[in-house]
């Protein structure tokens, strides 16, 4: 996913093959300070720049678990770049859990995020801490693939 403005953009998808769908959809927009994706994105900005982002679009209550103060968001995205990843224990959607980690560009900021998500049934606490440490080895690769690749496209 991409942040575009106070939302993420989901760009790809990759269904479970164990059937489990989640609601999400390439293509569908959804506030980023409600997902694992958008907090994972929103944490590498600097605090006065997600002031900005959030200052006209204040951040909407969707589950009793959203967090709906900039503030409290703010304290939260320190934690998430602290630890790496972040999570989404419903705020969005009602028992959907998810952890996401961000793709990094040359110059150390997050351009997109990919995460798991899956019913909070299956995604306890535990189990997003173990997926989170294969999740950023997983964002990391990407992350160094797309800079690599920016880096032969400036040689040529």
């Amino acid at each position: 996913a991409a942040l575009e403005g106070p939302q993420v953009l989901y760009c790809d998808k990759v269904e479970p093959p164990e059937g489990h769908a989640v609601s999400t959809a390439v293509g569908m927009r959804l506030d980023a300070h409600a997902t694992g994706v958008g907090k994972a994105v929103l944490a590498w900005l600097d605090p006065g720049e997600v002031r900005e982002l959030f200052g006209q679009h204040p951040p909407h209550v969707h589950t009793a678990k959203t967090i709906s103060s900039i503030d409290r968001l703010i304290r939260e995205l320190a934690l998430i770049r602290k630890r790496g990843y972040a999570t989404d224990e419903g705020e969005m959607i009602p028992g959907l859990n998810c952890v996401a980690a961000p793709i990094m560009n040359s110059i150390g900021r997050a351009v997109l995020a990919v995460s798991v998500s899956g019913p909070a049934s299956r995604f306890d606490s535990e189990r997003m801490a173990k997926l989170a440490v294969r999740l950023m080895a997983t964002a990391h690769e990407i992350s160094e693939y797309i800079i690599e690749r920016g880096a032969a496209h400036d040689t040529e």
